[in-house]
Parts: C-alpha cells; structure tokens; sequence
C-alpha cells in the first residue's frame, strides 16, 4: 500500500487554498482602499482647515467672493492639489446681523452697520476619490474694532 495524496484530495485542497487566499487578498485591497480614502479625507481636512486660516488672517474688508455679495477676492470655487489629490474648494460667504446693536430695517433699533460678521463655509471635494464625502467646515469671523 502507497502512501499519497489521491488526485481527488489534491484538487480539493488546492480549491481550499484558492477559496482561502481570493478572501485574503479582497480583505487586502479593501484594507488599502479604506487606507487611501482616509488618506484623501485627512488632506481634505487639512486643506479644508488651512483656507479657514488664510481667511481668518485676511484683511475684513476682502474677505467675500469675486463679483459676490459681500465682494471680495476669492473665487466661488478652485481646484487645489495636496498630497498628489486634486480637490475642489468651493466657498460660501455670508454677511451676518447680529442683534446686539440693532437689526437693519427695524423702526425701533435700527442698525445702520448691518453686516456685523461674515459666516464662511468652505467645502473640499473629491471627484477622482471613491467613496468620497466632501468635507465641510463654518464658522463666522468679525473685524476688528468695527462697531463699539
């Protein structure tokens, strides 16, 4: 009596093993996919906090979109790239009443200076990254010494 492997258990486990290693090698690619989307989302945070920055630190009086209301010197959106990742930034620019001094129009407290703050919303999307969310950071921002 030979001792062996049939020709029958060996195809058998060589189908195991094939079964066993096209599992391992999708959790391996969806490891790496899940990796560079992440990757994508952190630069897109970054980017997304880096022109709040730029904003924060720009004179008041610019802060506001090309031919927009309020008028400014930024672009309704832009192409931008970090980390070889092409991102669209789209900005939204708001001018905010606040009512501590008055609200504009009103016939009891007038405000005569109605835009107090301005609220910013920056967007960063992605179109060359699967499954990507845009990431959307806002906030306000106000001048300095503009109404006492």
């Amino acid at each position: 009596m030979k001792k062996g492997f049939t020709l029958i258990e060996t195809l058998v486990g060589a189908a195991v093993f094939l079964v066993v290693a096209v599992a391992v090698y999708g959790a391996y690619t969806e490891v790496f996919k899940l990796a560079n989307l992440n990757q994508s989302r952190i630069l897109a945070v970054n980017l997304a906090d880096e022109q709040f920055e730029v904003i924060r630190n720009m004179p008041y009086s610019d802060v506001g979109i090309v031919n927009g209301d309020p008028s400014g010197i930024l672009p309704a959106s832009t192409t931008m790239v970090r980390g070889g990742v092409t991102f669209n930034v789209a900005y939204t620019i708001r001018n905010v009443d606040l009512p501590f001094d008055g609200t504009f129009g009103s016939t009891t407290n007038n405000d005569i200076v109605p835009d107090d703050n301005k609220f910013i919303q920056i967007s960063v999307a992605c179109s060359t990254c699967e499954n990507f969310t845009p990431v959307v950071i806002a906030g306000q921002i106000a001048p300095k010494n503009f109404e006492n």
